[in-house]
C-alpha cells in the first residue's frame, strides 16, 4: 500500500525516506511501526541479487520506474514513438 502512493507521483525526499524506513522496519521486525537495529545496510539490501543484495528497490527508484511506465503507456496510446 505504501508503494502505491509512489505510482505516478513525485513525493518529497522526506516522504521517500519515511517509506524506506517503514520497509526496513518491516524487513527486520515484521512490523513497519517497530524498529530494530538493521543487520545489513539498506543500500546493500537494495543491490541486485547478482551483487549479493536482495533485489529490493529504494522508493526513489520505484517512483522513477512507475512514472516512466505511465509515460510509456501515454505514448503507446497516442501512437507517438520516442
Amino acid at each position: 500500500m505504501l508503494l502505491h502512493c509512489l505510482d505516478g507521483n513525485a513525493p518529497p525526499a522526506k516522504v521517500r525516506k519515511v517509506i524506506d524506513d517503514y520497509l526496513g522496519n518491516f524487513l527486520w521486525s515484521g512490523d513497519m511501526c517497530s524498529s530494530k537495529k538493521a543487520k545489513i545496510a539498506w543500500d546493500e539490501i537494495c543491490l541486485p541479487k547478482e551483487e549479493r543484495g536482495l533485489g529490493l528497490m529504494k522508493s526513489k527508484s520505484w517512483n522513477k520506474a512507475a512514472m516512466m511506465k505511465h509515460i510509456w503507456k501515454i505514448l503507446q496510446r497516442s501512437g507517438t514513438s520516442l
